[in-house]
């Protein structure tokens, strides 16, 4: 039995597996003239919506040659694949938007049962209850890897993974990270624009990032007529963060061990001195790490007269 899930979080709603197996075998008992010989294997694929829609599709695998084995002088005919039964469903009411998280919609689930025969499936009942009643919970804890190479939760053995907590969020890929900021340079209030490419991996719960962007810093200041000017004023960033990924939320949230150092590239009013580098110590992150506080240091040759900052970016 495979359960697949978006977060172990909607395990929850799986605790009603039993009442699930339920209602699909009910559903099967008025198919059965439908489902085909026993000898094939046999696939069903039975989905419900959120509107409680059903669609259930049934296939057969196999070719034209007829397999038998002979046992104590008894001749009997051999099924060579298993029966598949997939059990797709809406998790309903587990999700909820959160202040400036884009993410949004239903979670879905997607069980997949492979059995020697479809009729093997009423075993699992009044079987599962139980170990789904504290999986949401057991999957929070301790996980070991056994000599299958998989991970298996102390609490229950019979469970196991890929990895920890079933996190299967393997993946490499390239974004845009457009953000506006705020921060202060001496007395000076200092907001900015930024942009940048990140090289993004994400492997084995470990969320690294590699960025090169641009930040345009705004700086105001009356001229001689007493009129507001604003000076524009450029930096090339390179950044680089790493940090664990929590398998429930899927962000790497809280401390975020971060790096980021940056060069002025364009240089605009007596602001900043010529040659002025910026350095970016770790960050905090919130509201789903849309949200960013990163203490900055400014210097100029070689670590002389630096001036602390302290940098709110807000992603979008």
């Amino acid at each position: 039995m495979i359960v697949e899930v978006y977060s172990p979080e909607d395990l929850t709603y799986l605790q009603n597996m039993d009442s699930i197996l339920s209602v699909f075998m009910t559903d099967m008992e008025r198919l059965k003239d439908s489902i085909p010989h026993p000898v094939f294997a046999r696939t069903i694929e039975y989905s419900v919506d959120a509107e409680n829609f059903k669609r259930i599709s049934i296939s057969k695998n196999g070719d034209s040659k007829s397999n038998f084995v002979i046992s104590n002088g008894e001749l009997s005919l051999l099924k060579l694949v298993q029966d598949t039964i997939v059990i797709n469903g809406v998790v309903p009411g587990l999700f909820h938007r959160k202040l400036f998280q884009k993410e949004g919609g239903p979670h879905y689930f997607r069980i997949s049962f492979y059995l020697n025969d479809l009729g093997e499936l009423k075993i699992y009942k009044n079987v599962l209850a139980q170990k789904f009643r504290s999986l949401p919970y057991d999957v929070k804890g301790r996980w070991y890897m056994a000599q299958d190479g998989q991970m298996h939760l102390k609490n229950q053995p019979s469970v196991s993974a890929a990895t920890k907590a079933g996190f299967t969020g393997k993946a490499g890929f390239i974004a845009v990270r457009p953000s506006i900021d705020i921060q202060n340079y001496k007395s000076y209030f200092d907001p900015s624009v930024s942009t940048g490419i990140a090289f993004v991996t994400n492997k084995d719960l470990v969320h690294r990032e590699y960025i090169i962007g641009h930040e345009t810093h705004f700086m105001f200041s009356k001229n001689a007529n007493g009129r507001l000017d604003t000076y524009l004023n450029s930096f090339i960033v390179l950044s680089y963060g790493q940090a664990n990924i929590d398998p429930y939320t899927k962000k790497n949230a809280g401390l975020y061990p971060f790096i980021s150092f940056g060069y002025l590239v364009k240089r605009r009013g007596e602001f900043f001195n010529k040659h002025t580098f910026k350095l970016g110590l770790a960050q905090f992150n919130l509201f789903g790490n849309y949200t960013k506080i990163e203490p900055t240091i400014y210097f100029h040759d070689f670590f002389r007269r630096m001036t602390p900052s302290l940098r709110i970016t807000q992603h979008f």
